[in-house]
């Protein structure tokens, strides 16, 4: 199976100049849960039309390749076949699609990848039941573009010029510049800070549906810090600017704690809140996880969403493997 999920992936991102390793995951998941407001079971953790998360099976693949003068970039593929419980259909969802080439002053990417803004530009959420401001329509989780990232001795530079259509490539006039300059390397130093700016004009989409064809115009300059200390873990991000001409806030923070010595148990509490054309959307999830296994995760979730005065409940059973 990894041989022929390899092959088939060397098709569509060919890499073969270059000697190198290669790492495969396979993932799926099972989501069920019940919404207050719309009297039922559900089997997204989101809005239906959203990406995240569903009924899925993928894989994750990255091939590292190297020449005569050492690493010089890799290959990253994240796909899923998402089931849509409402249109009794599938849906191929892209993540990570990208070209990355290392070079002395810094790394160049071209594909589907992160947008240089805020948390989600090195925090990733792709598995979690709780979303990031990006799964609320602040902005973009991954987009398709081109991108580039440079990391000096206390800190890092990112910067992206991306579709701003996120999840699906559509061109309808529009586009979206985005910046990042941060102090503190996380994995290294427990902490990060960094401010970020966004320009141009992007598409309201949700996962892989156009909500407007008409660009809007943004503006946007946002704060994120996070910081780990022992078995807590901080989060947070504030954004302010204009969305279509209009005021535009958003604010989230996450609040996480490892509960025993064997970092099996975990909790989360996030509240979060947007202001939108004279609109305020507030939430609170709180979420419990339990490590089953080194790639068997189960995750239960509550949320609160004060816009449609919505309670509801989501389980799920998540496994990631090497092959």
């Amino acid at each position: 199976m990894k041989k022929l999920a390899i092959a088939l992936i060397s098709l569509l991102f060919p890499v073969q100049a270059y000697a190198g390793s290669d790492l495969l995951y396979l993932e799926a998941q099972g989501i069920a849960g019940y919404s207050r407001s719309e009297h039922k079971a559900v089997y997204h953790s989101a809005d239906r039309h959203d990406a995240m998360q569903k009924n899925a099976v993928g894989f994750d693949w990255v091939h590292k390749f190297s020449g005569d003068q050492g690493d010089r970039g890799m290959t990253a593929v994240q796909f899923r076949l998402a089931y849509n419980d409402e249109e009794k259909d599938f849906t191929p969802q892209f993540y990570n699609a990208y070209l990355k080439y290392k070079t002395g002053g810094g790394d160049f990417w071209i594909g589907h990848n992160r947008v240089a803004f805020g948390l989600s530009s090195y925090w990733d959420t792709h598995a979690d039941l709780i979303g990031d401001l990006t799964m609320q329509g602040v902005g973009f989780d991954r987009d398709w573009g081109t991108g580039y990232g440079y990391d000096f001795e206390n800190g890092s530079f990112a910067a992206s010029v991306t579709a701003g259509s996120g999840m699906d490539f559509r061109r309808y006039g529009n586009a979206i510049a985005a910046m990042r300059i941060a102090t503190g390397v996380l994995n290294f130093d427990n902490y990060t800070t960094g401010i970020s700016v966004m320009a141009g004009k992007m598409l309201d989409t949700m996962g892989y549906k156009i909500l407007e064809k008409d660009p809007q115009d943004i503006r946007l300059i946002g704060w994120d810090g996070a910081y780990n200390a022992d078995n807590y873990e901080h989060k947070i991000e504030l954004d302010a600017g204009e969305r279509n001409h209009r005021s535009y806030y958003a604010a989230l923070y996450r609040f996480s704690i490892v509960l025993d010595s064997e970092e099996r148990w975990k909790g989360h509490i996030q509240p979060t809140y947007i202001y939108q054309e004279g609109r305020e959307n507030q939430s609170l999830a709180t979420s419990i996880e339990y490590r089953l296994t080194s790639d068997i995760v189960l995750r239960f979730m509550h949320r609160y969403q004060h816009r449609n005065d919505d309670n509801s409940f989501i389980g799920q059973l998540y496994w990631y493997a090497p092959v």
